[in-house]
C-alpha cells in the first residue's frame, strides 16, 4: 500500500496503556529509551506502519530469507530509531505529510484518492530516494517481505520481537518512566511489523511470484518491473478474497484503499491491525499469545492460488514444476485469458506490456452511490427485450466497454450476434436495445454515475421487478431508487 494508506490504518486504532486507552492518531510513541519523557523522538502508530519495510530495512537482505531474521528486523528497526543521517526520519515524514494531506482532502470530500495518486505519479518517490541516499529504491529491488507467505513470515518475526519488548516493559518498576516508554516502544516496533501485515490486504501483494521472478530473470530491474506490473494490475482491478475464517469480500490494492469501493477492505485491514496491537497489551499483562490472531483475518492467498475463482487471471503463476520460470499469461492484456506459456522473453514481455492494452470488454461492478456498498455485476435479463440486470455472481456478468461514435459516448456490451448499447427502454427501464432499438448517448459524471446525455438529470439507478430480481432504470422522481456508481475505467478516445 501507499504511505498515506498505511498511515491511515494506524490512525484508526486504539492503544491500551496503564493510564487508559488512547486514540492512535496523533499519539506519539517513544522509540528510544531514556530517563525522561522528554528524551528522544516519537512517532505515531500510523507513521510506524508507513515507515517499516519501505523506508527502513537491510538492503539486499529481506527478513524472510535471512539466516538471522530477528537480527535483520532489529537492524531495520535500529535504522528507524537512530538514523545515520540527522533529521532523515523527519524529512521522510515531512514529504509523507504532503501526500497524506492531498489524499485525505479527496477522501474527506467523498472523492476517490486513487485519482490523486494518478496525478502524483512518482513525484514523492524521487524525493524519498534522495533523502535516504537511495536506500528507498534499493530496498524495493528485493522487497520479498511484502508479498504472500514472505510477508506473513516478516510480520511474525517483527510481531514476536514487539511482544518480547512488551514483556520487558512489564518487568520495569511500576510507575517508572522506563516502564511506560518501553511499552510505547513495543507498540512502535509492532507498527513496523504491521507494515507487512497490512500489505496482505492489498490484492497486488497476494499472488505475485515475487521471489521466483527475481531468481529466474538475470536482469533484476526487469524482474522487478514485471512484478510491479502484475502488482499494479491486481491492485487496480481487485480480486474476490476469502479469509481463513471463511469471510469473503472484494478487495483492491495499492492506491485504492480509501476509494469508495474499498469500504469492506478497510474494515478488514483495520480489524487485523487492531488485533495485532491488542496482543502487545496482552503480552504486557502476562497473557498468552501463542497464535498470532491477526493472521486468521488476512486474505488466504494459498486458497486464492489453489482455487482461482477469478475471472481475472494472474499475469504470472507457478503451477508447472517443469519450468523454473513462472508461467506467463499468453494474452498479456486480456485478464480473462485462460492460456499460459512457459517459454517467454522477459525483456520483450516488459516492452509489450509498456505498449498498453487494446480496448477490452470487462465485467462492470455496480455500487450504491450513497453507501459505496457492492450491489452486483452488470448483466442482462432473460426477457425478450433485454433489460439491464444486476447479478450477484461475476460469472454471470456481461463484459462492457466505453465506445465513442463521433462526439457521443455509449456503453457497449459484448453480446453474441452483435454488440448492444445501454439506453432508455420501455417504462423508464434501462435496456440493451435489442427489439426496442434504444442506444442512447451517455454522460459519465465525476462521481462515476451515468446520465442520459439527452436528459442529464436522469441517472442510472436500481429498480426491483415483480419477480424479485434487481434491474436497472433511469431516475424519474420515484422514491426508493438507489443511484448506481459503476467501476469501469474511464474511456480513452481512439482516433
Amino acid at each position: 500500500m501507499e504511505s498515506a494508506e498505511h498511515a491511515w490504518i494506524g490512525d484508526q486504532l486504539t492503544l491500551s496503556l496503564e493510564d487508559g486507552k488512547h486514540k492512535a492518531a496523533g499519539f506519539g510513541l517513544h522509540i528510544r529509551l531514556g530517563d525522561s519523557f522528554t528524551y528522544g523522538p516519537t512517532i505515531t502508530y500510523g507513521q510506524g506502519i508507513a515507515l517499516g519495510g519501505d523506508f527502513y530495512g537491510v538492503v539486499d537482505q529481506p527478513i524472510c530469507t535471512a539466516e538471522d531474521p530477528q537480527g535483520v528486523f532489529r537492524e531495520g528497526w535500529f535504522q528507524l530509531e537512530t538514523p545515520f543521517i540527522p533529521h532523515e526520519r523527519s524529512r521522510i515524514l515531512g514529504i509523507m505529510e504532503v501526500e497524506i494531506k492531498l489524499v485525505m482532502a479527496a477522501f474527506n470530500a467523498g472523492q476517490d484518492p486513487s485519482k490523486v495518486y494518478e496525478e502524483i505519479g512518482d513525484r514523492y518517490s524521487i524525493d524519498w530516494a534522495f533523502e535516504t541516499v537511495f536506500r528507498y529504491p534499493r530496498l524495493s529491488l528485493k522487497n520479498f517481505d511484502h508479498f504472500g507467505a514472505n510477508a506473513v513470515k516478516a510480520y511474525s518475526i517483527g510481531h514476536g520481537i514487539a511482544l518480547d519488548e512488551a514483556r520487558l516493559a512489564a518487568n520495569e518498576p511500576k510507575g517508572s518512566v522506563l516502564r511506560r516508554a518501553r511499552l510505547e516502544r513495543a507498540y512502535a516496533m509492532n507498527a513496523f511489523a504491521d507494515h507487512f501485515l497490512t500489505d496482505l490486504f492489498s490484492t497486488g501483494h497476494l499472488r505475485v511470484p515475487r521471489v521466483e521472478l527475481y531468481d529466474t530473470i538475470n536482469d533484476k530491474i526487469v524482474a522487478g518491473n514485471l512484478a510491479r506490473t502484475m502488482h499494479n494490475e491486481d491492485s487496480k482491478y481487485g480480486l474476490r478474497v476469502r479469509s481463513k475464517q471463511g469471510e469473503e469480500w472484494f478487495a483492491y490494492g495499492d492506491k485504492r484503499l480509501l476509494d469508495k469501493v474499498s469500504a469492506d477492505n478497510r474494515q478488514h485491514v483495520t480489524a487485523a491491525a487492531q488485533t495485532s496491537a491488542d496482543e502487545v497489551w496482552t503480552a504486557f499483562n502476562g497473557g498468552p499469545v501463542s497464535e498470532y490472531a491477526a493472521l486468521k483475518l488476512i486474505p488466504d492467498f494459498d486458497y486464492l492460488i489453489r482455487n482461482p475463482p477469478q475471472d481475472f487471471r494472474p499475469l504470472f503463476k507457478l503451477n508447472d514444476p517443469s519450468s523454473k520460470l513462472p508461467l506467463r499469461r499468453k494474452e498479456l492484456h486480456d485478464r480473462t485469458g485462460q492460456n499460459y506459456v512457459d517459454s517467454w522473453n522477459p525483456r520483450q514481455t516488459l516492452s509489450d506490456l509498456a505498449k498498453g492494452a487494446p480496448i477490452l470488454y470487462q465485467p462492470v461492478r455496480c455500487l450504491d452511490l450513497e453507501s459505496g456498498k457492492f450491489l452486483g455485476w452488470m448483466s442482462v435479463s432473460s426477457s425478450a427485450d433485454p433489460y439491464l440486470a444486476i447479478v450477484p455472481n461475476e460469472s454471470a456478468a456481461h463484459p462492457c466497454v466505453w465506445y465513442f461514435h463521433g462526439e457521443d459516448l455509449y456503453l457497449r456490451k459484448a453480446t453474441s450476434g452483435g454488440d448492444r448499447y445501454l439506453g432508455l427502454s420501455y417504462g423508464g427501464s434501462a435496456g440493451w436495445g435489442l427489439w426496442a432499438g434504444q442506444s442512447d448517448p451517455l454522460i459519465i459524471n465525476k462521481d462515476m454515475t451515468i446520465s442520459l446525455a439527452g436528459d442529464p438529470k436522469r441517472l442510472l439507478c436500481v429498480d426491483r421487478w415483480n419477480s424479485g430480481n434487481w434491474g436497472g432504470a433511469w431516475t424519474d422522481g420515484k422514491p426508493n431508487r438507489f443511484v448506481i456508481q459503476i467501476d469501469l475505467p474511464l474511456p480513452v478516445r481512439i482516433p
